[in-house]
């Protein structure tokens, strides 16, 4: 049981970074590459999901306060930092680029 819940966190952790690089992908037309849109993106992602999460765990009164409080700045902070990273890694093709490796023409 505890291998399948293992494996269950990583492919959901695999997936939440593929959506950051998507929407930060999406994002660099408007604001630009670098590290202002990937806070951008990981601050709308967390509000998206991990804050309303938390918020619906305030309203049931499920857990206290100060844990959530923690869990909110450790939720930012990872989601911040996760986005960064991913944009960091993420590269964009140039016309150069997808020129050199195009088969068709030959």
């Amino acid at each position: 049981m505890r291998g399948i819940t293992v494996s269950r966190w990583l492919v959901g952790g695999v997936t939440a970074g593929l959506v950051a690089v998507f929407f930060y992908a999406a994002a660099r037309p408007r604001f630009g590459p670098g590290v202002r849109t990937a806070v951008i993106v990981g601050f709308a992602l967390y509000c998206g999901s991990y804050l309303l999460v938390l918020i619906g765990y305030h309203m049931i009164g499920l857990y206290p306060d100060d844990l959530l409080l923690i869990w909110a700045v450790q939720g930012l902070v990872e989601t911040i930092l996760a986005t960064l990273a991913g944009a960091w890694l993420y590269r964009e093709r140039t016309a150069q680029s997808e020129g050199s490796g195009n088969w068709a023409g030959r």
